[in-house]
């Protein structure tokens, strides 16, 4: 089952292929909720500012994603097309970089193909990162980590080759300029140096000095080991000091004044309920393909061959525990889960599941001799392959129908609010607010950022009213302006003054049925429908008393 170099260029080739099938349809469709915050946080008065991301903070401290949003604002406008490709095309360089980065390490290398296929085929942060404009932040972060990583293994290969060599040594200070980038893209970076410090702390020792292992050979002591593993992380730390120096001066959350879904909590039931999720969410294929040749094996043979001789690879155990508990270890306190929080440390997974199929498949390798069986085997993996892809196109889609949906609203909205005054308030009744086809869902808290890069002077402000649910602003009603979205159209405006007319206890106005009011042309006032049924019922009485006079 080992993989032949002969065979990577053309299976990298069709997983490339495979991933702009299923993500290509689906990106750019439109900006949903957070990206409209990225966007508007580069703006000056309706100008992009280049220098803003560095000091204007959406509450974490990621200035090149907010650069890399800044650039693309100029080049392109409000056109979401461009920014959803450029996410595609960073993650198709992460599948490039894991690959690269896994074959680096000589004792990791057999297994980096089937590492990145699994990568690629992730049904949780792929989709998410991918699908969703701003999850870039992670798809830059990844990418900056991989290739540090991917300058450092190199340069420790080289030295370990030959120790007095100096031509490699130039890619020390390009895996310290990567790390800058990843800590300036997203936090989480920070579990670089841990990840590095844990793996040469608890490889297996090993003896060979010509062993390109790509990280320092432990001694035997655990001293000499921790010192060696401290040695190796310091090249990190110079980018880390200056991360941590820049972040000190800006208003970014931290994990003590954060709110209160972004604060840190150290409750078990929290904390174990979050390793679960995520390796269920990392290694989903994993626990397929695993059960699926574990199935098979039982099936033809009644009991699984494992004997003496060759084992597990310890350094691919210790490398994939290591990577997803490091890369893990920031966001598993915070009470809230996202699916691009496993779009990194999902490598881990896939490097312990890799090494347990490969395990088995040695042991077992002559119950496939057979051509028959081989037969039977590839019978099966076709169609299961088919499904997950299918599945994947399927979970993209929804980001899709999700950006589609916002720049549709977003059409009707613009030209719809130009006629509002400087500080109005625009209020939308969502009636479609419990259907997927709600744009309270996909831009919600992004409709004030949504107004401001419309009309960057008129200091616009708006909100969402689902179904059912009331308005808290407590100020002149003739200030609100009022839509319906209903089936997909945006009906309006409506008079602020006709729609508040009860008190309620609850909320402070009351917002009455859409069956009570009729949308208004520009030209034409407001009609209420009870105001005209009565009219003509005055009108009806009338002509009857001056008939029956």
């Amino acid at each position: 089952m080992e993989t032949g170099k002969k065979i990577n260029i053309p299976v990298l080739g069709l997983v490339m292929i495979l991933q702009l099938i299923i993500y290509a349809p689906h990106v750019g469709t439109g900006f949903i909720t957070d990206d409209f915050v990225w966007l508007e946080s580069n703006m000056v008065k309706g100008k992009v500012d280049f220098l803003r991301p560095f000091t204007e903070i959406t509450g974490f401290y990621r200035p090149l994603t907010g650069l890399s949003f800044a650039l693309q604002y100029k080049l392109h406008g409000m056109n979401p097309g461009p920014y959803g490709w450029f996410n595609l095309f960073v993650h198709l360089l992460n599948i490039l970089m894991v690959f690269l980065l896994v074959s680096s390490v000589k004792m990791l290398g057999k297994y980096a193909l089937a590492v990145t296929v699994l990568f690629a085929l992730n049904a949780k942060g792929v989709p998410m990162a991918v699908g969703w404009i701003s999850g870039r932040t992670t798809l830059l972060c990844a990418f900056f980590v991989l290739l540090s990583l991917y300058f450092y293994v190199r340069a420790r290969n080289s030295r370990s080759v030959k120790p007095r060599h100096v031509k490699g040594t130039w890619r020390y200070p390009a895996a310290a300029t990567a790390y800058a980038a990843a800590l300036l893209s997203k936090e989480t970076a920070v579990a670089v140096p841990v990840f590095v410090f844990l793996f040469v702390l608890l490889s297996p020792a090993t003896t060979d000095p010509g062993d390109k292992t790509g990280i320092s050979i432990p001694a035997s002591s655990f001293l000499k080991k921790f010192r060696c593993a401290f040695s190796s992380i310091l090249i990190f730390m110079p980018p880390l000091i200056f991360y941590f120096i820049l972040r000190q001066q800006s208003s970014a959350y931290t994990p003590l004044d954060a709110p209160d879904i972004y604060r840190y909590t150290l409750e078990p039931g929290i904390l174990f309920k979050n390793v679960w999720e995520y390796l269920t969410r990392a290694g989903m294929a994993d626990i397929l393909l695993l059960g699926g040749l574990v199935s098979i094996i039982l099936f033809s043979r009644g009991k699984i061959k494992t004997g003496e001789g060759k084992k597990i690879d310890g350094l691919v155990l210790v490398a994939g525990i290591v990577w997803f508990l490091a890369f893990l270890l920031p966001l598993l306190p915070l009470p809230v889960r996202s699916d691009l929080y496993v779009y990194l440390p999902q490598v881990g997974i896939h490097l312990i599941v890799t090494a347990c199929m490969f395990y088995l498949w040695e042991k077992n390798r002559g119950l496939f001799n057979e051509r028959k069986k081989r037969f039977a085997v590839l019978l099966l993996l076709v169609p299961l392959m088919f499904t997950w892809m299918v599945c994947l196109f399927i979970r993209a889609g929804e980001y899709g129908k999700a950006g589609k949906i916002s720049t549709g609203f977003t059409r009707q909205l613009v030209p719809a609010v130009s006629e509002m005054k400087n500080w109005q308030r625009l209020v939308i009744i969502d009636l479609d607010s419990e259907k997927s086809s709600s744009p309270m869902r996909s831009i919600s808290y992004g409709l004030d950022p949504l107004l401001a890069l419309y009309y960057p002077r008129k200091n616009l402000m708006g909100e969402f009213i689902g179904k059912g649910g009331g308005t808290h602003w407590k100020g002149d009603p003739l200030k609100l302006y009022f839509f319906y979205w209903r089936n997909g159209r945006l009906l309006g405006p409506l008079s602020g003054e006709l729609l508040i007319h009860v008190i309620s206890p609850f909320y402070p106005f009351y917002l009455p049925r859409p069956g009570q009011l009729e949308i208004r042309k520009k030209s034409q006032k407001p009609i209420h429908h009870r105001s005209q049924r009565l009219k003509k019922r005055k009108e009806r009485l009338r002509r009857n008393k001056d008939q029956g006079n």
